[in-house]
């Protein structure tokens, strides 16, 4: 479990957790195991409701999670864990147009491969049904 590895003494969730945390009025972690992070009442654990979907079956999963409490989000945000340089900085700088934009996907700098991908809610809504 990549969540799981120490860099500099940090496990790489942590490192994402602290710079998303006061970003987000929730934070969903979909893991299928019992797996060690920094604990905080924003916090939720899930696991993935289909299994051996992959990272696709995660964002599904907290999608479905998602409909199902009755989240009133306009946005879903997801964050690989194993991007222990990402900073919330990252976030501000990037300017969204939901208005015209079902999906947005913005790839980091060349050395970073990893994505992060914000989804309208609504729209998540009809891939569920």
């Amino acid at each position: 479990d990549k969540s799981q590895i120490k860099l500099n003494g940090k496990l790489l969730i942590n490192y994402i957790l602290s710079e998303i945390i006061d970003e987000f009025n929730e934070t969903l972690i979909v893991a299928n195991r019992p797996i060690n992070y920094i604990k905080s009442k924003k916090i939720t654990k899930i696991e993935d409701y289909k299994k051996k979907l992959g990272p696709l079956g995660g964002v599904l999963s907290a999608m479905k999670w998602i409909k199902e409490n009755k989240k009133n989000y306009k946005w879903l945000s997801t964050f690989p864990v194993d991007t222990p340089f990402f900073k919330k900085e990252q976030l501000k700088r990037r300017v969204y147009q939901p208005e015209k934009l079902r999906a947005i996907y913005n790839f980091f700098s060349a050395t970073e491969v990893k994505f992060m991908c914000a989804l309208r809610q609504n729209n998540c809504s009809s891939i569920l049904n």
